[in-house]
């Protein structure tokens, strides 16, 4: 017998449309505020599969990418990144607190070769930040398909871009699946869910 408890994160106060000036935010976060900027969260390992983040941004050169976190691949990346001679991209490495540069951005982009239960992507709907993802384990049970942001298939990198441009060119739908996002975070994927779910299966001994 086993149970699934799903990770959860907090109700955020905030989110992208809440927020006064997103455009003092992103000047004081150093990025361009003329450009939709998307935005992934993760270790930077291989598992994350950054390589391909990267080359969606090569398809996408009038939008912003950036690439909160550090790791071991965080030099090869910077490297892979000059010989592309890619101008879109920043590599902000690690920070403790990376809720300001979701606020800053539009889009999140997960490109993982697989994940648990992503607590980033949680994060990211936390804010009613719509999401795109790659068509894998743990990024299936968080998001769905169309209502709450859109899934690609992992080396589909023209899918990725199409969907990245349909949502940059339409905020309507982006603030729908934003805030899908969001109540979907609240009702299933909230600190407080989490919590009611463990207490329920501890409270069965």
């Amino acid at each position: 017998r086993y149970l699934i408890v799903p990770n959860g994160v907090p109700k955020f106060h905030l989110t992208i449309d809440s927020i006064q000036n997103r455009d003092a935010l992103k000047k004081g976060l150093q990025i361009p505020s003329n450009k939709t900027t998307i935005i992934t969260i993760c270790r930077l390992e291989k598992i994350k599969n950054l390589f391909e983040f990267i080359h969606i941004a090569a398809l996408c050169p009038q939008y912003n990418f950036l690439i909160v976190g550090g790791g071991c691949l965080e030099n090869k990346l910077k490297e892979y990144i000059f010989n592309l001679n890619l101008k879109n991209i920043i590599l902000t490495g690690f920070t403790f607190n990376p809720i300001n540069y979701l606020l800053a951005s539009d889009i999140y982009l997960s490109t993982s070769f697989r994940e648990g239960h992503p607590i980033s992507i949680l994060e990211a709907m936390s804010i009613a930040l719509p999401v795109i993802a790659t068509n894998v384990t743990g990024n299936k049970d968080t998001i769905i398909h169309g209502k709450s942001g859109f899934f690609y298939e992992i080396n589909s990198i023209s899918s990725a871009s199409n969907y990245i441009q349909m949502l940059a060119n339409d905020i309507s739908l982006r603030r729908r699946l934003g805030r899908e996002g969001l109540r979907e975070q609240r009702e299933f994927f909230s600190s407080e869910a989490m919590i009611a779910n463990y207490s329920k299966i501890y409270s069965t001994f």
